[in-house]
């Protein structure tokens, strides 16, 4: 990985933007040198000079030295001609700005040949609907931008010209075996660039050439940055292999959107929740189940027991998307909050499985491609963790995973059941995609008054799925979701299953952390005994030739003034998901509203999905944690600007007062359980420091917002911790009644939204006589006992606390 900070020694912030390709999104030049101040100071003088001197007779310097600023002449070298134009610049014969374009790459060479000298070659079949194509006219634009060459796309390099070629990839060879549906490789062989690479890889290789070598970060997507550059090359030799370790890659804030194309794809994010971009080998293809995410169960049964203008004569039903849809909105909606189907019933299942099969039909008609090996359907429960407890059920449950020592299992997980029920229609997919349908046979004769779903009125054996669909893979996947946090025992997934594990236990502390031993009486959960069940889950997956991902919930949900202190974590968890519990996919949750540090969490959660990877032996590695720091840096020196060393402090404080906590889960507990309040209230002032320091560091509109919403954070926080020192004893109720005033005028103005919800909002007017905490929020934790400081309200489990923050 490039050193950021080196680069950035000299940077200034540039906010001129530039068009980004016709859409909304801006690319934002990041000036890293200023020609001829070789010295770093700020100012083109006769000290430069000597400097440059200096280092031509190889003579040490005590000071920055920025050989791009030196190189006048844009040749990649240093040498006497660059030090008598700085001279001639001083003395007013010549102008600097002469030797330097409207561009932020001034040179580019591969090999030591220079651009100028090259085509893209694509193969012949490949149209504008294929990523190769796609690839290479995302590697033009950004290449003109970046240095103002255009690069003309053929099919074969003309005589004289030299190539960047994206490599054609003979079908069923081992090189197309190797790049799988997204691995690649580049390579610069006698001066050519060969990049290769399959329905993803091509496109991978592009971006991440354009950011190691033309400087571009697609970290967000109202705009891109370009650091400038005097000359780069892309030097003979180069080979780059690139295998990411996770199959499923996604973040779901942050990201997206309308312009997802300059940001999520960049990013090499692929789960299917981008559906804009799902249909079209254009973008390579999505990885993920079509369609529905998760919770799949109510959708089935209510398509397949829809008989509202149902009517199919003359229709081919599996090409008409809208007629399936009109059929799933006249069936019956069960309450996806209290209810899931009866695992063990046949009559319960065949109806899924047929709202399944119908469903694919709708999608497939809307022109949904189904690819082999990476499409999956979800067939998972509602979103409630309680199963049926009928006794067939309770005998796979009960035995296999319910709570010992509840013996209905009411509110455990039943996570054998969900297991069963999809392998169920992992069996029963293939046999259909295979024209072998699981029952050629209705379930009821035609007009049957025993039918309770009305399959006899309104279905005949025609429907039955016994017929295939056309063009489909038999190896589709089948996709379902586990609440339940046990091990596995004897129920095991099928090959052809993906297994969705959904934990949220401990939101302080790194998965299997010594520290969450303690913590059981804290939480509904056991997190240290999940991260074990977790293990045992992606041995046996893996065993099994499954796959296990993992949906990641690091995000603040509800208490949006505070975030959650775990940007550290992803570091580790992402590396402790693949390489101790076999995770080959993770779904990273965040939160939509951008405010506080959830776009730089959301961010890092992309760095780590991505910086896992296997060389060609097959070795699993990863970047370090300094890596991943300096990482952290860049991002927060782009977003928030020249004080990022400052924000950076301020993060690394915040995540003491935070992990001064016990374990908390974030979409459940409260502030005072996330936060060591006497350890805030000390640290307060130093953090806020670095704040208002971060802040006087710039001048754009957009950077001082972010930093405002992480100061009003610090002051709610700062102040609710300090409340009674500062303003019931009196000892600084001055400074506490103005930063109070500053911050609830800062939410108002801004429309701040405090909670995930209507039900807390920003007060109309200052309550200086209570605590912020109690004002904003009613009271601040589940688990401390003093009523009179925060207030009092029992909790989902009926536990009752108040907070105390002195």
């Amino acid at each position: 990985m490039k050193r950021f900070i080196a680069m950035a020694v000299c940077a200034v912030m540039l906010f001129g933007t530039l068009a980004c390709f016709g859409n909304a999104t801006k690319i934002v030049p990041v000036e890293t040198y200023t020609l001829g101040d070789v010295n770093c100071d700020g100012a083109v003088n006769a000290k430069d000079c000597l400097v440059l001197r200096k280092n031509l007779a190889e003579v040490e310097v005590e000071c920055e030295f920025s050989s791009d600023a030196a190189d006048i002449l844009a040749d990649a070298s240093i040498t006497s001609g660059d030090l008598l134009l700085l001279r001639k610049s001083l003395a007013g014969i010549v102008e600097l700005s002469d030797y330097e374009t409207d561009h932020t790459v001034q040179r580019v060479t591969i090999g030591g040949n220079d651009l100028s000298e090259y085509v893209i070659v694509i193969p012949e079949w490949a149209d504008s609907e294929q990523n190769i194509n796609y690839s290479a006219k995302e590697l033009r634009n950004y290449v003109e931008d970046a240095c103002g060459i255009w690069l003309e796309i053929v099919n074969e390099a003309p005589e004289g010209k030299r190539a960047i070629r994206f490599v054609d990839v003979e079908e069923g060879s081992p090189m197309e075996e190797k790049l799988e549906w997204e691995n690649y490789i580049y390579e610069v062989v006698n001066g050519d660039l060969n990049i290769y690479g399959t329905y993803r890889g091509n496109m991978y290789a592009v971006y991440d050439i354009l950011e190691l070598y033309f400087g571009y970060r697609f970290y967000h997507n109202d705009y891109i940055w370009e650091y400038t550059r005097r000359c780069v090359d892309i030097p003979e030799g180069t080979y780059e292999y690139c295998e990411l370790a996770l199959d499923f890659r996604h973040c779901s804030a942050g990201f997206g959107g309308t312009y997802a194309d300059v940001h999520y794809l960049p990013r090499h994010l692929n789960g299917t929740q981008i559906y804009r971009y799902e249909s079209s080998l254009k973008y390579g293809t999505l990885t993920g189940p079509r369609f529905i995410n998760a919770h799949s169960y109510g959708y089935y049964w209510r398509m397949a027991n829809g008989f509202v203008n149902w009517d199919t004569a003359g229709v081919d039903p599996s090409l008409d998307a809208k007629l399936y849809y009109e059929k799933y909105q006249s069936g019956f909606q069960q309450n996806e909050l209290n209810w899931n189907p009866c695992f063990t019933s046949d009559e319960d299942y065949e109806l899924l499985f047929r709202g399944l099969l119908e469903t694919i039909r709708m999608i497939r008609g809307r022109g949904q491609i189904f690819y082999p090996g990476i499409t999956s359907m979800s067939f998972s429960i509602c979103d409630n963790p309680t199963p049926c407890t009928c006794i067939d059920c309770r005998k796979i449950s009960t035995n296999e995973y319910f709570k010992k020592d509840n013996v209905y299992g009411l509110g455990a997980g039943g996570a054998g059941c969900c297991v069963y029920l999809a392998n169920r229609a992992a069996k029963d997919i293939v046999a259909y995609y295979e024209g072998r349908a699981a029952s050629e046979e209705l379930p009821y004769e035609p007009d049957d008054p025993n039918d309770p779903y009305g399959f006899s009125t309104y279905y005949d054996t025609t429907w039955a799925h016994g017929l295939p669909i056309e063009d489909a893979y038999p190896d589709l996947k089948i996709y379902t979701i586990l609440y339940d946090h046990s091990a596995p025992t004897a129920i095991l997934p099928e090959e052809n299953v993906i297994i969705m594990y959904c934990v949220n236990s401990c939101n302080n502390h790194y998965l299997g952390s010594e520290e969450c031993k303690d913590c059981y009486n804290n939480l509904a959960y056991k997190p240290y005994d999940d991260y074990f069940a977790m293990k045992a889950w992606g041995e046996a997956c893996k065993a099994q030739g499954a796959e296990m991902w993992y949906w990641y919930y690091p995000v603040n949900y509800n208490m949006k003034l505070f975030d959650t202190p775990n940007i550290f974590n992803l570091y580790y968890d992402y590396i402790k998901l693949v390489e101790d519990c076999c995770v080959t996919g993770v779904y990273y949750e965040g939160s939509g509203t951008g405010y506080l540090t959830e776009t730089l969490k959301s961010h890092m959660a992309s760095i780590m999905a991505v910086n896992i990877k296997y060389d060609e032996e097959g070795n699993l590695t990863y970047m370090s944690f300094d890596e991943y720091v300096e990482a952290m840096k860049e991002f927060i020196y782009l977003y928030y600007g020249d004080g990022y060393e400052e924000i950076y402090q301020y993060i690394v404080l915040w995540h003491e007062v935070g992990d001064a906590a016990p374990c908390f889960v974030n979409n459940f507990d409260r502030p005072g359980d996330m936060y060591d309040y006497e350890l805030c209230g000390q640290y307060y002032e130093e953090m806020r420091g670095y704040l208002t320091a971060a802040l006087e560091k710039t001048a754009d509109s957009k950077q001082a917002l972010r930093i405002k919403y992480l100061l009003a954070s610090c002051d709610f926080m700062g102040l609710s911790a300090n409340y009674n020192e500062w303003c019931k004893n009196g000892t600084n109720k001055e400074v506490y009644m103005q930063r109070y005033e500053e911050m609830h005028k800062f939410l108002l103005e801004t429309g701040y939204v405090i909670y995930g919800g209507d039900y807390y909002k920003t007060p109309t007017t200052v309550d200086y006589e209570t605590n912020p905490m109690v004002t904003f929020y009613e009271f601040g934790s589940w688990r401390a006992t003093n009523e009179d400081t925060w207030g009092y309200e029992e909790n989902m489990y009926g536990w009752g606390f108040a907070g105390v923050i002195s």
